[in-house]
């Protein structure tokens, strides 16, 4: 058992591709793989910001939409009730000078009896 433990720690301290080296052959291939490799992932990136951009665009424009709807569904009551409020205030002074005509009248009707 121990002559096997030996000869396979022989086998693999001597084995061949501890005594390899790179060329530049090699080198120049795994540089291209690289590069290929970091277009790749740029193009795929730049492709994913480009979709992004426009689903952000997309809910940009639907929360001024958004806004935009709830500015008319608030503002529009809010100024008929101005409106209103402008028109009941003209009405009450017509009242007023009214109801000061007929107190005039009275005493006048009074005043002539």
């Amino acid at each position: 058992m121990k002559l096997i433990l030996i000869f396979i720690t022989a086998l693999l301290i001597f084995a061949a591709p501890v005594f390899s080296e790179l060329t530049v052959k090699d080198l120049e291939k795994i540089d291209s793989i690289v590069k290929e490799s970091e277009d790749r992932l740029k193009a795929h990136v730049d492709i994913k910001v480009t979709e992004m951009d426009k689903r952000l665009n997309m809910i940009f424009g639907f929360v001024i939409a958004l806004i935009s709807f709830i500015v008319i569904v608030v503002g529009i009551p809010q100024v008929i009730m101005a409106w209103r409020g402008r028109k009941d205030q003209t009405q009450a002074e017509q009242i007023r000078e009214l109801r000061q005509e007929i107190e005039m009248l009275k005493q006048q009707r009074i005043v002539s009896r």
